[in-house]
């Protein structure tokens, strides 16, 4: 057992138990919420990546395949373990409130607060993004492999298509609160009123947002 831990081990957590995939070979092993994300993690290793190559790249495949749990546009921590000199370093890269916002930004117009939904769905409560600006330093600091590479597991997989997952499947048709933004939701009907099949595939919309994002870092 020592000897297994004296070599390079990866755990990646990004999920709930009940919702977990794991890629595994020798002594790697990633574990994330979806399998595309897993394997890509386990492509940045095996193709010569560190744990930080490998969780930059797992993140940006979920924001792909999970939106509705993990997004660009959001924050998140990150725990990374120093086997070279022993120690444990946290980033916080949670969001964080606009500079200019006033304590009556969740209040109507009469001074009484917002109901949940009111405040929560569509921009009033979306914070400033630390996600990849965490991601970012991490990558800096302890990255091995170039930046830009790290996008190509979810460019491809956004030009490609996936398959939806259960779990995304469910989220879209219980959230009625989709219908309130002006993009393709019918996308994802069979009619008016019928979702989809569970294996359809995600909207374009979202490739276009890698490939966006992907084109910023010159990595195509």
């Amino acid at each position: 057992m020592s000897k297994l831990y004296s070599k390079f081990f990866l755990f990646i957590f990004y999920c709930i138990s009940l919702n977990t995939s794991i890629a595994e070979t020798k002594n790697i092993l990633v574990s994330t919420a979806n399998p595309l994300a897993s394997q890509a993690g386990r492509d940045i290793l095996l193709g010569g990546g560190n744990a930080i190559d490998a969780a930059v790249a797992v993140q940006l495949v979920l924001n792909l395949v999970e939106p509705q749990s993990s997004g660009l546009g959001g924050g998140g921590f990150l725990l990374y373990f120093d086997n070279r000199n022993k120690n444990l370093i946290f980033y916080d890269g949670r969001e964080t409130a606009p500079s200019k916002i006033k304590k009556e930004h969740f209040l109507d117009k009469n001074g009484q607060p917002l109901s949940f939904y009111d405040a929560a769905v569509g921009g009033l409560a979306v914070g400033v993004p630390g996600l990849v600006s965490m991601l970012e330093l991490v990558h800096k600091e302890y990255g091995m492999m170039k930046w830009e590479s790290l996008f190509k597991p979810a460019i491809n997989l956004s030009l490609e298509g996936f398959p939806i997952s259960s779990r995304l499947h469910n989220q879209i048709k219980k959230d009625k609160s989709l219908l309130k933004f002006n993009f393709k939701y019918s996308k994802f009907l069979k009619t008016k009123t019928q979702l989809n099949i569970i294996n359809n595939y995600y909207l374009q919309f979202v490739a276009t947002r890698s490939k966006l994002l992907l084109q910023r870092h010159n990595a195509v």
